[in-house]
């Protein structure tokens, strides 16, 4: 019994430990991106020139 509550514990610290290093994976990620919310609404504003019904796709002639 003693065996299993330590294996038991030792599987639970290491998905704790999993989950925190997923999450700082994910926010240094998105700092190295470094995407403000000037360039992010700049973006948008130009995306909505081609895409005027908000599918998420424009026509191929204006890719370029």
């Amino acid at each position: 019994m003693i065996s299993y509550q330590f294996v038991f514990a030792i599987i639970v610290i290491n998905l704790f430990v999993a989950v925190i290093l997923a999450g700082h994976e994910e926010s240094s990620r998105l700092d190295e991106a470094n995407l403000s919310d000037f360039y992010l609404e700049l973006f948008k504003d130009e995306w909505a020139e081609f895409d005027h019904d908000a599918r998420g796709i424009i026509p191929i002639k204006y890719l370029v």
